[in-house]
């Protein structure tokens, strides 16, 4: 944690917590960098065989279910993709791997909608088309309009929402409902970017 008030880090333990009452949080700690604990159940289950019931069991918690948001199905598909346990990494390096493969399968301007977790809980929709690829799953459901806009926006970061609309086809209203494709546009504008 970062002390905004000194610009110090702080380093706090279960044994040694903030001095903050319960249910409360102090304004002036913001959290730097995070990370599970070596050994965590997800880990655990995310080294099973993939036709364990563990890993199965993970799979339709983080992905079907959503259990842990947009993050937790990220981190399982980019494990899968590269081969490692994202669930033990700092969140900073999370981030930079996602990057890296987001980047290595669109284009590099791509890397602005990568920024950080709440960036990338938008790109799980891209992410589990790239894990259906490797899993050999990708022929058995049609791609939906939401994955379709947000491809294309990966792939052509330029491009406007009208010309997106066109190519998924729907509407400008329509295109503007889907969460992931208008989180990541956000993304982008916050970045400076089109």
């Amino acid at each position: 944690m970062t002390d905004t008030r000194t610009a110090s880090d702080c380093f706090f333990c279960g044994e040694h917590k903030p001095d903050v009452s319960p249910g409360k949080r102090s304004p002036h700690l913001v959290l730097k960098r995070w990370r599970m604990a070596a050994g965590n159940n997800l880990s655990r289950a995310l080294a099973e065989p993939r036709d364990s019931r563990e890993h199965k069991d993970l799979y339709w918690d983080l992905c079907e279910a959503g259990l842990l948001g947009g993050d937790g199905a990220c981190r399982y598909y980019i494990s899968i993709i590269t081969g490692t346990d994202q669930f033990t990494l700092w969140d900073d390096e999370f981030a930079s791997n996602v990057r890296e493969v987001v980047v290595s399968k669109t284009c590099p301007a791509a890397s602005q909608f990568c920024q950080d977790l709440n960036s990338i809980q938008f790109l799980a929709v891209f992410l589990r088309r790239a894990w259906e690829g490797i899993e050999g799953r990708k022929q058995e459901r049609r791609m939906t309009k939401t994955e379709k806009a947000v491809e294309l926006l990966l792939h052509h970061p330029e491009w406007s929402d009208e010309r997106i609309a066109e190519q998924v086809p729907t509407t400008l209203k329509q295109l503007r409902r889907f969460t992931d494709y208008t989180g990541l546009r956000a993304m982008g504008q916050r970045q400076g970017k089109p």
